[in-house]
């Protein structure tokens, strides 16, 4: 066997081993915990493959339409939705698999095969594969955009009319299952700048530029036209329309650093002290003429740049909620495993600047990094799963955080273990060793966590016909509303977990405090003669399914769930009754 065919032997043993790793344990999560993000995405589907378009409670969908469309198949394959719902998370897994196939093919335009099924063994390895788990679009795009920074690095080795239609492509693509990757466009157009200014110098524009750009410059500057136009006429953000204003540089910039300092932990530290000397090597090599070399190393600084401040901004917003997010940054780790073996392969001993660089660096972001964002927070540690090894370290240490000397004593540590692989006392391999190791314990973390919150508790059991117990129940092409006020959160669950399962469910009414507040919905009131009150006047509905303690005019025609919601047939306008009415 050719050493060319044990290598894609091997790369394919690779992409069937994360999907059969990651789909099993994903069948470990019984239910949907993740509101309304799993919800809006599930329903937008089954919307689409009933052919109504991308619908989520009857309003629109406002998100990128790749996913949905992806998943809306197995809506019409499956014979019910929770059945739809276990072939979906074996789905994410697949697509977050085949990351490896680009991810090796990146690493091969700087790298031998050994290292590079390294690379790509390690980009399907990442903590953040825990999100394949969910009805959520990180698996797939991900993907995407591995496969679009090899289109860029293509692209920017031979800007040819083919690997720029190629580029645009792939840009399509991963925008097409996220909005936030339309940033790719930025990083291509900054990418193509960096690698002028890193082999020309300051001349940075030559006539024959335009010509050679000529189809890139066309469809980006299209784009760039929708996008204006779009904002002179309202809000060009859809669904994250509330991110459409102005933003306090001070802590955009402040929440930036946060985040490369959240990105290196979540990397073990490693990769950043070595990068600027990765950097500075690949920046000799391509003034030297190395397309390749020019190409990533331009496109590594590009992404990492653009991709930072967009988690920058986003984390200084109200909807950061205090937390690092890599859930939003770890698209850029295959380009820093990259650079990472690039060192590992290269040690020479001009790297001693870049390595005191990366070491100051490291141990900067540590000293001034906030303690509060590794603490033991369940929704913390799902946004930014790099906090799983501080936490539960502090944790032995019967400490809520880590301290300070910790954080500080680690990076100690790991620039004494660069330094010493510098110096070629140590295999070049083990530079990945530490990223193996934080990767493994913090996608053990992870999981485990994530599997014990999603114990069904509202199903009992969990199967097709409990947990589809209103549509079971109702004729076919019937529309069910629900209605509830403050409720406890095993019955806030049951209801969220009714809604995603069954596809009647349309309208959801809120009756005092909302029980779904990340999610649109309709506030009513109890106006007079109980009637149901919305700004539009009586709530007119014919099924509803509400909380035992919520009795209405009419008929209760099924139970379901352990919080034992109950189907109500009534007869328009919706009233409220202050004794339940008799089955």
């Amino acid at each position: 066997m050719s050493s060319r065919a044990a290598a894609r032997l091997l790369l394919g043993g690779i992409v069937l081993a994360a999907a059969t790793i990651w789909g099993v344990l994903g069948q470990q999560l019984d239910v949907p915990t993740v509101f309304g993000d799993e919800l809006i995405h599930w329903d937008a589907a089954r919307s689409l493959a009933a052919g109504d378009g991308l619908r989520v409670r009857d309003g629109g969908y406002g998100f990128a339409p790749g996913f949905p469309a992806l998943v809306a198949p197995l809506h019409l394959l499956a014979p019910d939705d929770l059945t739809a719902y276990q072939w979906l998370r074996l789905l994410n897994a697949v697509a977050f698999a085949l990351a490896a196939l680009p991810a090796y093919a990146l690493a091969r335009r700087l790298l031998a095969p050994g290292w590079s099924l390294g690379c790509a063994a390690l980009a399907v390895a990442l903590p953040s594969a825990l999100y394949t788990g969910f009805v959520m679009t990180e698996g797939a795009a991900y993907a995407a955009c591995v496969l679009a920074f090899l289109a860029f690095a293509r692209c920017l080795e031979r800007p040819t009319t083919t690997s720029q239609l190629a580029a645009l492509g792939a840009l399509g693509l991963a925008t097409a299952f996220r909005l936030q990757l339309a940033a790719l466009a930025v990083i291509l157009v900054a990418a193509l700048a960096l690698r002028a200014l890193l082999t020309r110098g300051l001349r940075l524009v030559r006539r024959s530029d335009g010509r050679t750009l000529l189809p890139l410059l066309l469809v980006l500057g299209g784009l760039a036209l929708v996008v204006g136009v779009r904002a002179a006429l309202g809000n060009p953000l859809a669904g994250y329309g509330d991110l459409w204003r102005s933003y306090d540089l001070v802590e955009v910039g402040r929440w930036t650093w946060r985040a490369l300092a959240g990105l290196g932990l979540y990397l073990a530290l490693l990769p950043l002290v070595v990068a600027p000397a990765a950097l500075l090597r690949l920046g000799r090599d391509a003034r030297r003429g190395d397309r390749p070399a020019a190409a990533f190393a331009t496109l590594f600084v590009a992404a990492n740049t653009v991709l930072l401040l967009v988690v920058g901004a986003f984390s200084s917003t109200e909807f950061g909620v205090g937390f690092l997010h890599d859930r939003y940054l770890f698209y850029v780790v295959p380009l820093w495993l990259v650079a990472t073996a690039v060192w590992a392969d290269r040690r020479d001993g001009g790297a001693v600047v870049g390595l005191g660089l990366g070491a100051f660096l490291v141990l900067l972001l540590l000293s001034t990094l906030p303690t509060y964002l590794l603490n033991d927070d369940g929704g913390r540690r799902f946004d930014a799963l790099a906090s799983g090894l501080p936490s539960e370290a502090a944790s032995l240490l019967d400490r809520a955080e880590p301290s300070r000397w910790m954080l500080l004593v680690a990076g100690a540590f790991v620039v004494g273990y660069a330094a010493v692989l510098a110096a070629r006392r140590l295999p070049g391999w083990l530079a990945l060793a530490p990223v193996v190791a934080v990767f493994v314990l913090n996608a053990a973390f992870g999981w485990d966590y994530r599997i014990d919150a999603a114990r069904n508790v509202t199903f009992a059991p969990l199967d097709a016909a409990e947990v589809g117990w209103v549509d079971e129940t109702v004729p076919d092409g019937a529309e069910v509303a629900t209605l509830a006020g403050g409720v406890s959160v095993a019955t806030r669950d049951a209801l969220r977990l009714t809604e995603l399962f069954n596809a009647s469910i349309g309208p959801v009414y809120d009756l005092g405090a909302a029980y779904a507040p990340t999610l649109a919905a309709v506030d009513v009131r109890v106006g007079g003669g109980r009637l149901v009150l919305s700004d539009d006047g009586p709530v007119d509905a014919r099924w509803v399914v509400a909380p035992p303690a919520l009795r209405l005019t009419g008929v209760v025609v099924a139970e379901g769930t352990v919080e034992r919601l109950r189907l109500w047939r009534v007869e328009p306008p919706l009233r409220v009754l202050d004794e339940a009415a008799s089955p």
